[in-house]
């Protein structure tokens, strides 16, 4: 079984300078059980970031590049992530990606949540950052 120090390797979250949240996934999990952990874990570190800032609302950017064409996650890390982005207040999520199947994820959850067309996948992060700069 992987480590949890081993997960928090896969994985980095922190806020830029322009106050956006941005998570990045450097190596994709195969193991539907460590894609459970490793999602607790993602969910806790954004946690710790979102109790040091006082703002209501957040902007946050996910970068799935690094792990490539990714074509399986588990249910219960969807339903992780899923409940997570549901119940924090954010203003706009930007996920990019080459994945065609993590692509149809994220459209299903923008719909399946009241984010709305506040969720939008990207094949650039330069397209993502601007789009999450717009007022």
């Amino acid at each position: 079984m992987t480590s949890d120090s081993e997960l928090k390797e896969t994985f980095k979250v922190f806020i830029d300078d322009k106050g956006i949240i941005n998570l990045t996934f450097i190596k994709n999990q195969r193991d539907p059980e460590i894609q459970v952990r490793q999602a607790e874990l993602v969910v806790t570190a954004l946690s710790e970031i979102i109790k040091k800032i006082p703002n209501e609302s957040y902007k946050m950017i996910i970068d799935l590049v690094p792990i490539g064409n990714v074509s399986y996650s588990s249910n219960k890390a969807r339903q992780i992530y899923f409940r997570t982005i549901s119940d924090t207040q954010f203003e706009k999520i930007a996920v990019v990606g080459t994945s065609i199947n993590m692509k149809i994820i994220v459209t299903v959850l923008s719909q399946m949540t009241i984010k709305g067309n506040s969720i939008k996948w990207f094949g650039d992060k330069e397209e993502a950052l601007t789009w999450l700069n717009e007022n």
